[in-house]
Protein backbone atom coordinates (compact mmCIF):
# COMPACT_ATOMS: atom_id res chain seq x y z
CA UNK A 1 0.00 0.00 0.00
CA UNK A 2 1.04 3.59 -1.09
CA UNK A 3 2.25 6.07 1.47
CA UNK A 4 -0.81 8.92 1.57
CA UNK A 5 0.51 10.77 4.56
CA UNK A 6 1.41 14.26 2.72
CA UNK A 7 4.86 15.57 2.29
CA UNK A 8 5.55 18.05 5.29
CA UNK A 9 6.26 21.45 4.38
CA UNK A 10 9.77 22.67 4.82
CA UNK A 11 11.32 24.20 7.87
CA UNK A 12 11.67 27.89 7.58
CA UNK A 13 13.96 29.74 9.51
CA UNK A 14 13.17 34.14 8.95
CA UNK A 15 15.68 35.68 11.10
CA UNK A 16 16.86 38.98 12.51
CA UNK A 17 20.34 38.79 11.80
CA UNK A 18 22.99 39.38 14.82
CA UNK A 19 23.91 43.38 15.18
CA UNK A 20 27.49 43.49 16.07
CA UNK A 21 28.26 47.51 15.50
CA UNK A 22 31.99 48.44 16.42
CA UNK A 23 32.91 51.04 18.48
CA UNK A 24 34.11 53.87 16.02
CA UNK A 25 30.97 53.92 14.88
CA UNK A 26 29.05 54.90 18.75
CA UNK A 27 26.78 57.73 17.24
CA UNK A 28 25.86 56.57 14.02
CA UNK A 29 21.59 56.89 14.43
CA UNK A 30 20.81 54.16 12.46
CA UNK A 31 22.75 51.82 10.03
CA UNK A 32 18.93 51.17 8.01
CA UNK A 33 16.16 53.04 8.14
CA UNK A 34 13.32 52.25 10.77
CA UNK A 35 11.00 50.37 8.01
CA UNK A 36 13.86 47.66 7.91
CA UNK A 37 12.51 46.99 11.41
CA UNK A 38 9.69 45.25 9.93
CA UNK A 39 10.67 43.37 6.59
CA UNK A 40 11.41 40.10 9.33
CA UNK A 41 8.20 40.36 10.11
CA UNK A 42 6.47 40.95 6.38
CA UNK A 43 8.59 37.77 5.71
CA UNK A 44 7.42 35.69 8.01
CA UNK A 45 3.72 36.80 7.88
CA UNK A 46 3.94 35.60 4.07
CA UNK A 47 5.93 32.42 3.87
CA UNK A 48 3.26 31.61 7.04
CA UNK A 49 0.60 32.51 4.39
CA UNK A 50 1.92 29.96 2.07
CA UNK A 51 1.45 26.97 4.01
CA UNK A 52 5.09 26.42 4.79
CA UNK A 53 6.50 25.74 8.09
CA UNK A 54 7.88 29.24 9.15
CA UNK A 55 9.93 29.97 12.46
CA UNK A 56 10.93 33.55 13.54
CA UNK A 57 13.93 34.35 15.59
CA UNK A 58 15.04 37.36 17.05
CA UNK A 59 19.06 36.96 16.87
CA UNK A 60 19.50 41.06 16.68
CA UNK A 61 20.86 41.42 20.48
CA UNK A 62 23.13 38.05 19.47
CA UNK A 63 26.81 38.95 20.60
CA UNK A 64 28.40 35.30 20.64
CA UNK A 65 28.43 33.80 17.22
CA UNK A 66 29.17 30.65 18.36
CA UNK A 67 25.71 30.42 20.14
CA UNK A 68 24.04 31.97 17.52
CA UNK A 69 25.01 29.32 15.16
CA UNK A 70 24.20 26.60 17.64
CA UNK A 71 20.31 28.63 17.85
CA UNK A 72 20.13 28.12 14.29
CA UNK A 73 21.15 24.49 13.79
CA UNK A 74 18.60 23.29 16.65
CA UNK A 75 15.98 24.06 14.45
CA UNK A 76 16.84 22.20 11.68
CA UNK A 77 16.13 24.50 8.68
CA UNK A 78 15.78 23.49 5.16
CA UNK A 79 15.51 27.30 4.15
CA UNK A 80 16.59 30.62 5.99
CA UNK A 81 15.76 33.78 5.15
CA UNK A 82 17.93 36.69 7.26
CA UNK A 83 17.39 40.64 7.18
CA UNK A 84 20.90 41.87 7.14
CA UNK A 85 22.23 45.06 8.33
CA UNK A 86 25.82 46.48 7.51
CA UNK A 87 27.97 46.12 10.25
CA UNK A 88 31.05 47.34 8.85
CA UNK A 89 34.07 45.17 9.60
CA UNK A 90 31.90 42.77 11.76
CA UNK A 91 29.97 42.33 8.43
CA UNK A 92 32.50 39.50 6.91
CA UNK A 93 32.42 37.72 10.44
CA UNK A 94 28.15 37.37 10.58
CA UNK A 95 28.38 36.36 6.75
CA UNK A 96 31.28 33.62 7.39
CA UNK A 97 29.02 32.65 10.72
CA UNK A 98 26.20 32.29 8.19
CA UNK A 99 28.22 30.19 5.80
CA UNK A 100 29.47 27.73 8.49
CA UNK A 101 25.47 27.54 9.23
CA UNK A 102 24.86 27.04 5.85
CA UNK A 103 27.24 24.15 5.92
CA UNK A 104 26.02 22.61 8.66
CA UNK A 105 22.68 22.33 7.83
CA UNK A 106 22.33 21.92 4.46
CA UNK A 107 19.77 24.87 4.28
CA UNK A 108 19.25 27.49 1.56
CA UNK A 109 20.20 30.76 2.12
CA UNK A 110 18.32 33.91 1.40
CA UNK A 111 19.23 37.20 1.98
CA UNK A 112 17.03 40.70 2.27
CA UNK A 113 17.38 44.44 3.27
CA UNK A 114 18.70 47.58 2.42
CA UNK A 115 22.48 46.47 2.39
CA UNK A 116 21.67 43.39 0.38
CA UNK A 117 19.61 45.37 -2.09
CA UNK A 118 21.76 48.21 -2.66
CA UNK A 119 24.86 45.53 -2.69
CA UNK A 120 23.59 42.96 -4.52
CA UNK A 121 26.41 42.57 -6.93
CA UNK A 122 29.13 42.52 -4.76
CA UNK A 123 27.76 40.13 -1.95
CA UNK A 124 26.94 37.58 -4.76
CA UNK A 125 30.76 37.61 -6.11
CA UNK A 126 32.07 37.64 -2.45
CA UNK A 127 29.91 35.18 -0.77
CA UNK A 128 28.66 32.35 -3.24
CA UNK A 129 27.94 30.34 -1.18
CA UNK A 130 24.60 32.43 -0.49
CA UNK A 131 21.62 31.32 -2.66
CA UNK A 132 19.62 34.11 -3.31
CA UNK A 133 19.37 37.90 -2.47
CA UNK A 134 16.34 39.79 -2.54
CA UNK A 135 16.51 42.80 -3.56
CA UNK A 136 13.72 45.32 -2.39
CA UNK A 137 10.65 44.28 -0.37
CA UNK A 138 9.25 41.27 -2.31
CA UNK A 139 7.53 39.54 0.74
CA UNK A 140 4.88 42.60 1.11
CA UNK A 141 2.62 43.26 -2.53
CA UNK A 142 1.64 46.41 -3.47
CA UNK A 143 0.17 48.71 -0.63
CA UNK A 144 -1.76 46.43 1.70
CA UNK A 145 -5.05 45.38 1.39
CA UNK A 146 -5.17 41.49 1.55
CA UNK A 147 -5.28 41.62 5.58
CA UNK A 148 -2.21 39.60 5.61
CA UNK A 149 -0.22 41.81 8.78
CA UNK A 150 3.25 41.33 9.69
CA UNK A 151 4.98 39.79 12.71
CA UNK A 152 6.08 42.04 15.57
CA UNK A 153 8.28 41.69 18.46
CA UNK A 154 6.51 42.16 21.98
CA UNK A 155 7.47 45.40 23.52
CA UNK A 156 5.64 48.36 25.02
CA UNK A 157 5.51 49.98 21.58
CA UNK A 158 4.50 48.03 18.30
CA UNK A 159 5.88 49.23 14.89
CA UNK A 160 3.58 49.64 12.10
CA UNK A 161 3.83 51.15 8.11
CA UNK A 162 1.50 53.35 6.41
CA UNK A 163 3.17 54.03 3.32
CA UNK A 164 6.21 52.71 0.91
CA UNK A 165 8.95 54.86 -0.06
CA UNK A 166 9.31 58.49 0.41
CA UNK A 167 8.71 61.06 -2.07
CA UNK A 168 11.43 63.49 -1.36
CA UNK A 169 15.17 62.93 -3.06
CA UNK A 170 17.29 64.30 -0.18
CA UNK A 171 20.91 63.64 -1.19
CA UNK A 172 22.30 61.61 1.74
CA UNK A 173 19.24 59.23 1.95
CA UNK A 174 18.71 56.14 0.11
CA UNK A 175 14.98 55.35 2.39
CA UNK A 176 12.79 55.98 -1.02
CA UNK A 177 14.64 54.08 -3.26
CA UNK A 178 14.15 50.87 -1.96
CA UNK A 179 10.64 50.49 -2.43
CA UNK A 180 9.10 51.07 -6.06
CA UNK A 181 8.13 54.99 -5.98
CA UNK A 182 5.46 56.27 -2.99
CA UNK A 183 1.91 54.65 -2.12
CA UNK A 184 0.00 55.15 1.28
CA UNK A 185 -2.01 52.21 2.10
CA UNK A 186 -5.74 52.34 2.15
CA UNK A 187 -6.59 53.55 5.55
CA UNK A 188 -9.50 50.63 6.01
CA UNK A 189 -6.31 48.63 6.01
CA UNK A 190 -3.94 50.65 8.23
CA UNK A 191 -7.11 50.62 10.48
CA UNK A 192 -7.56 47.11 10.52
CA UNK A 193 -4.01 46.62 11.66
CA UNK A 194 -4.17 49.06 14.54
CA UNK A 195 -6.90 47.08 15.74
CA UNK A 196 -4.83 44.03 15.52
CA UNK A 197 -2.30 45.60 17.32
CA UNK A 198 -4.37 46.72 20.01
CA UNK A 199 -6.08 43.12 20.61
CA UNK A 200 -2.09 41.78 20.76
CA UNK A 201 -2.05 44.07 23.98
CA UNK A 202 -0.30 46.93 22.82
CA UNK A 203 -1.32 50.64 24.00
CA UNK A 204 1.29 52.24 21.43
CA UNK A 205 2.15 52.40 18.10
CA UNK A 206 4.98 54.36 16.00
CA UNK A 207 4.76 54.54 12.49
CA UNK A 208 8.22 53.70 10.99
CA UNK A 209 7.65 55.34 7.19
CA UNK A 210 10.47 57.76 6.79
CA UNK A 211 7.75 59.98 5.46
CA UNK A 212 4.40 59.61 7.40
CA UNK A 213 2.31 62.15 5.11
CA UNK A 214 1.81 62.36 1.56
CA UNK A 215 2.93 65.30 -0.16
CA UNK A 216 1.42 68.43 -0.59
CA UNK A 217 -2.43 68.98 0.42
CA UNK A 218 -3.09 65.46 0.57
CA UNK A 219 -1.12 65.24 4.04
CA UNK A 220 -4.11 67.23 5.48
CA UNK A 221 -6.74 65.28 3.87
CA UNK A 222 -4.75 61.72 4.65
CA UNK A 223 -4.63 63.14 8.65
CA UNK A 224 -8.47 63.82 8.56
CA UNK A 225 -9.12 60.60 6.58
CA UNK A 226 -7.40 58.76 9.66
CA UNK A 227 -8.31 60.33 12.38
CA UNK A 228 -11.84 60.07 11.30
CA UNK A 229 -11.31 56.51 10.62
CA UNK A 230 -9.90 55.91 14.70
CA UNK A 231 -12.84 57.82 16.18
CA UNK A 232 -15.04 55.79 14.43
CA UNK A 233 -14.06 52.76 15.40
CA UNK A 234 -13.36 53.79 18.87
CA UNK A 235 -9.82 52.78 18.81
CA UNK A 236 -8.02 54.26 21.73
CA UNK A 237 -3.82 54.38 21.58
CA UNK A 238 -0.99 57.18 21.79
CA UNK A 239 1.30 56.94 18.57
CA UNK A 240 4.66 58.79 17.00
CA UNK A 241 5.61 59.06 13.42
CA UNK A 242 8.39 60.94 11.70
CA UNK A 243 8.01 63.50 8.75
CA UNK A 244 9.51 66.57 7.09
CA UNK A 245 8.75 69.80 8.18
CA UNK A 246 7.09 70.63 5.16
CA UNK A 247 4.24 68.57 6.35
CA UNK A 248 3.66 70.09 9.24
CA UNK A 249 0.58 72.16 9.96
CA UNK A 250 -2.64 72.56 12.16
CA UNK A 251 -4.67 70.82 9.13
CA UNK A 252 -2.24 67.84 10.37
CA UNK A 253 -1.04 67.96 13.55
CA UNK A 254 -4.45 68.57 15.58
CA UNK A 255 -6.51 65.83 14.43
CA UNK A 256 -3.90 63.47 14.99
CA UNK A 257 -3.37 64.80 18.10
CA UNK A 258 -6.79 64.53 19.35
CA UNK A 259 -6.61 60.69 18.58
CA UNK A 260 -3.91 59.92 20.26
CA UNK A 261 -0.28 61.84 18.78
CA UNK A 262 2.49 62.20 21.46
CA UNK A 263 5.72 61.94 19.33
CA UNK A 264 7.28 63.21 16.46
CA UNK A 265 10.60 63.00 14.82
CA UNK A 266 10.97 65.56 12.25
CA UNK A 267 13.93 65.64 9.47
CA UNK A 268 14.86 69.16 10.27
CA UNK A 269 18.21 67.98 8.75
CA UNK A 270 20.53 71.54 8.69
CA UNK A 271 19.68 74.90 9.92
CA UNK A 272 21.92 76.39 7.12
CA UNK A 273 19.88 77.45 4.18
CA UNK A 274 22.80 76.65 2.09
CA UNK A 275 23.34 73.06 3.66
CA UNK A 276 20.04 72.29 3.06
CA UNK A 277 19.92 73.59 -0.77
CA UNK A 278 23.03 70.96 -0.61
CA UNK A 279 21.08 68.19 0.52
CA UNK A 280 18.40 68.73 -1.66
CA UNK A 281 15.16 69.69 1.11
CA UNK A 282 14.01 71.70 -1.18
CA UNK A 283 12.14 74.01 1.96
CA UNK A 284 13.26 76.68 3.78
CA UNK A 285 14.98 77.25 7.25
CA UNK A 286 11.93 79.17 8.14
CA UNK A 287 10.02 75.77 7.47
CA UNK A 288 11.70 73.62 9.84
CA UNK A 289 11.39 76.44 12.28
CA UNK A 290 7.44 76.53 12.03
CA UNK A 291 7.21 73.28 12.14
CA UNK A 292 9.48 73.20 15.31
CA UNK A 293 7.64 75.95 16.96
CA UNK A 294 4.10 74.05 16.48
CA UNK A 295 5.17 70.90 17.50
CA UNK A 296 6.83 72.27 20.62
CA UNK A 297 3.46 74.57 21.56
CA UNK A 298 1.23 71.44 20.68
CA UNK A 299 3.45 69.72 23.73
CA UNK A 300 3.81 66.70 21.31
CA UNK A 301 7.53 65.16 22.18
CA UNK A 302 9.75 66.21 19.57
CA UNK A 303 13.30 64.39 18.58
CA UNK A 304 14.79 65.99 15.15
CA UNK A 305 16.91 64.57 12.73
CA UNK A 306 20.41 66.78 12.50
CA UNK A 307 23.30 66.35 10.17
CA UNK A 308 26.12 68.93 11.82
CA UNK A 309 28.36 67.76 9.27
CA UNK A 310 28.81 66.65 5.99
CA UNK A 311 31.89 66.24 3.53
CA UNK A 312 31.32 70.18 2.11
CA UNK A 313 30.64 71.77 5.26
CA UNK A 314 32.13 74.89 5.82
CA UNK A 315 32.79 76.89 9.39
CA UNK A 316 29.81 79.27 9.05
CA UNK A 317 27.36 76.91 7.85
CA UNK A 318 28.26 75.28 11.39
CA UNK A 319 27.57 78.64 13.27
CA UNK A 320 24.58 78.99 11.73
CA UNK A 321 23.63 75.72 12.67
CA UNK A 322 24.50 76.16 16.29
CA UNK A 323 22.80 79.50 16.52
CA UNK A 324 19.34 77.33 15.16
CA UNK A 325 19.39 74.43 17.13
CA UNK A 326 20.07 77.12 20.69
CA UNK A 327 17.32 79.44 19.35
CA UNK A 328 14.91 76.75 18.43
CA UNK A 329 15.53 75.28 22.31
CA UNK A 330 17.22 71.93 20.69
CA UNK A 331 19.85 71.76 23.23
CA UNK A 332 18.13 70.74 26.12
CA UNK A 333 19.03 67.31 26.84
CA UNK A 334 22.85 66.60 27.42
CA UNK A 335 22.38 63.34 25.42
CA UNK A 336 20.59 64.88 22.19
CA UNK A 337 22.78 67.63 22.48
CA UNK A 338 25.67 65.60 22.41
CA UNK A 339 24.06 63.79 19.34
CA UNK A 340 23.15 66.91 17.78
CA UNK A 341 26.62 68.76 17.68
CA UNK A 342 28.51 66.08 16.85
CA UNK A 343 26.03 63.64 13.95
CA UNK A 344 27.74 63.97 10.62
CA UNK A 345 26.14 62.32 7.42
CA UNK A 346 26.39 58.67 7.23
CA UNK A 347 26.75 57.50 3.72
CA UNK A 348 25.76 54.27 1.85
CA UNK A 349 25.33 52.74 -1.42
CA UNK A 350 22.14 53.94 -2.93
CA UNK A 351 22.37 57.33 -1.57
CA UNK A 352 22.07 60.03 -4.50
CA UNK A 353 25.63 61.40 -3.10
CA UNK A 354 27.18 57.93 -3.27
CA UNK A 355 28.63 57.81 -6.53
CA UNK A 356 29.52 61.64 -6.05
CA UNK A 357 31.64 61.24 -3.10
CA UNK A 358 33.18 57.67 -4.59
CA UNK A 359 34.04 59.28 -7.62
CA UNK A 360 35.51 62.32 -5.82
CA UNK A 361 37.87 59.91 -3.80
CA UNK A 362 38.84 57.82 -6.90
CA UNK A 363 38.61 54.38 -5.14
CA UNK A 364 40.66 51.96 -6.27
CA UNK A 365 39.40 48.66 -6.40
CA UNK A 366 35.89 47.75 -5.08
CA UNK A 367 34.12 50.93 -3.56
CA UNK A 368 32.80 49.93 -0.06
CA UNK A 369 28.89 50.17 0.83
CA UNK A 370 29.61 52.70 3.09
CA UNK A 371 32.27 55.53 2.55
CA UNK A 372 33.70 56.96 5.57
CA UNK A 373 34.93 60.30 3.75
CA UNK A 374 37.45 63.14 4.33
CA UNK A 375 35.76 66.60 4.96
CA UNK A 376 36.73 69.54 2.03
CA UNK A 377 38.13 71.67 4.98
CA UNK A 378 41.11 70.31 7.23
CA UNK A 379 39.80 72.30 10.42
CA UNK A 380 36.22 70.58 10.11
CA UNK A 381 38.01 67.51 10.28
CA UNK A 382 39.23 68.34 13.50
CA UNK A 383 36.21 69.76 14.75
CA UNK A 384 34.05 67.04 14.06
CA UNK A 385 36.65 64.92 15.80
CA UNK A 386 36.61 66.42 19.13
CA UNK A 387 32.89 66.87 19.01
CA UNK A 388 32.90 63.26 18.27
CA UNK A 389 35.04 62.66 21.45
CA UNK A 390 32.88 64.85 23.65
CA UNK A 391 29.85 62.98 22.83
CA UNK A 392 31.20 60.01 23.71
CA UNK A 393 31.94 61.11 27.41
CA UNK A 394 28.36 61.94 27.66
CA UNK A 395 26.93 58.64 25.85
CA UNK A 396 28.75 56.94 28.49
CA UNK A 397 27.77 59.44 31.46
CA UNK A 398 23.78 59.03 31.14
CA UNK A 399 23.63 56.39 28.88
CA UNK A 400 20.61 57.63 26.87
CA UNK A 401 18.72 58.14 30.68
CA UNK A 402 18.98 61.93 30.65
CA UNK A 403 16.41 61.76 27.60
CA UNK A 404 12.92 61.39 29.23
CA UNK A 405 14.61 63.46 32.68
CA UNK A 406 16.46 66.66 31.25
CA UNK A 407 16.76 67.92 34.20
CA UNK A 408 18.43 65.09 36.24
CA UNK A 409 21.98 65.63 38.16
CA UNK A 410 24.73 66.97 36.08
CA UNK A 411 22.97 67.24 32.64
CA UNK A 412 22.75 71.15 32.23
CA UNK A 413 26.50 71.53 33.00
CA UNK A 414 27.12 68.72 31.03
CA UNK A 415 25.43 70.64 27.81
CA UNK A 416 27.17 73.56 29.20
CA UNK A 417 30.11 72.18 28.53
CA UNK A 418 29.83 70.78 25.40
CA UNK A 419 28.04 73.99 23.95
CA UNK A 420 31.37 75.78 24.50
CA UNK A 421 33.44 73.39 23.67
CA UNK A 422 31.92 73.64 20.04
CA UNK A 423 32.08 77.68 20.30
CA UNK A 424 35.88 77.36 21.57
CA UNK A 425 36.25 75.06 18.21
CA UNK A 426 34.58 77.15 16.11
CA UNK A 427 36.63 80.19 17.28
CA UNK A 428 40.09 78.51 16.97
Amino acid sequence: MKNTQPTPPPRVVVVDLPEIRPEKYFNVVSNAPLASSLLTGYAFSRLKNQGLDVVYVDASRETDLSSFEERLLKLEPQEIHGNLLYQWENTGKLLESLKRIRSSSGAKLSLFGYFPTFFKRELEASYPFVDSIVGGDPYRSGNGGDGIFPLVKKGECAPILGSRGCWGNCTFCYAGRFFPGYGNRKVSDLLDEIEQRLREGFQKLYFVDPCFFPPGNRAIAYAEELSKGIRKRSLQFTFGLECRSDSVSRDTMDPLWEVGLREVFLGVESGSQSVLDRFNKKLPVGQNEKAIALIQKKGIKLSTGFIMFDPEVTIPELRENLSFLQRNGLLNCATNAAQLLSHKAFIYAGAPVYKKIAKELAVGGDVPYFIDYPFHDPKVERICAAMEKEAKEIYQKFQGGDIDKPKAEGVRESIRQIVEKFEELLQS
